[in-house]
């Protein structure tokens, strides 16, 4: 009874660590110029300093949301504390843009980055070309997004191995007051009347049989999860 409690609270207490650390991706703005709808995707959700993130504008049109491809789009990434003094309309003497790559046949074009610091950034799109052909004047619109500070490995460690101090407090308590609640008489049927299954219970090996390859497990996809 007590290695299945046991079990029980490593699992919840995995799954409750699982949902506090991985959250789900994509958060998104949108903009219409002219006659397309120009989406701004960012993964992960939210963006942290100093880790690798992907920048994903969408370009749809804004009479059928059909994707628009083979286009030639630019992102520039600025904070939002600097002033921008270009024009532009003069994008070839831009030099702060970085081409984003079309990802897919969806209109999603792709640009990888990492964030040096946390706060406000602005990101441009500008589009200067769309399915093979370019346009006389680029099209450009800026949306707002912001860079959480990234959280230290060390206090990661330390609430790793404070995790796993409570979960092997709570497993020592659970045994030792199981081994405190007196046998309850019963007149049913006793599975420990039979000898084979009563010795394979009472083994001193039973616990660790499950125990380990579950603890194992569990520092992995911990590990993996951080």
């Amino acid at each position: 009874m007590g290695s299945k409690k046991i079990n029980i609270n490593i699992l919840l207490s995995f799954l409750l660590l699982l949902t506090f650390m991985l959250q789900p991706a994509l958060a998104s703005n949108e903009a219409l110029i002219e006659d397309y709808q120009i989406q701004i995707f960012t993964e992960p959700d939210p963006l942290v300093a100093g880790k690798e993130a992907t920048i994903i504008s969408k370009i749809l049109r804004s009479k059928n949301l059909l994707p628009v491809k083979n286009g030639q789009v630019y992102l520039s990434i600025e904070n939002n504390f600097r002033a921008v003094k270009s024009n532009d309309r003069d994008f070839k003497n831009l030099s702060e843009y970085k081409e984003a790559i079309e990802a897919d046949e969806f209109g999603n074009y792709e640009l990888r980055t990492i964030f040096k610091k946390a706060g406000p950034y602005n990101i441009k799109v500008t589009i200067k070309g769309l399915e093979g052909k370019t346009l006389n004047e680029p099209l450009t619109a800026v949306f707002a997004i912001r860079v959480k500070a990234s959280v230290s490995s060390g206090f990661k460690l330390l609430f790793f191995l404070f995790t796993v101090l409570i979960i092997t407090l709570i497993g020592v308590y659970l045994i030792y007051s199981g081994n405190r609640i007196p046998p309850v008489k019963s007149s049913s049927f006793n599975l420990l009347e039979i000898e084979w299954l009563k010795g394979l219970l009472q083994s001193k090996y039973i616990q660790p049989v499950f125990q380990i390859p579950l603890l194992a497990a569990f520092i992995i996809l911990l590990i993996l999860a951080f």
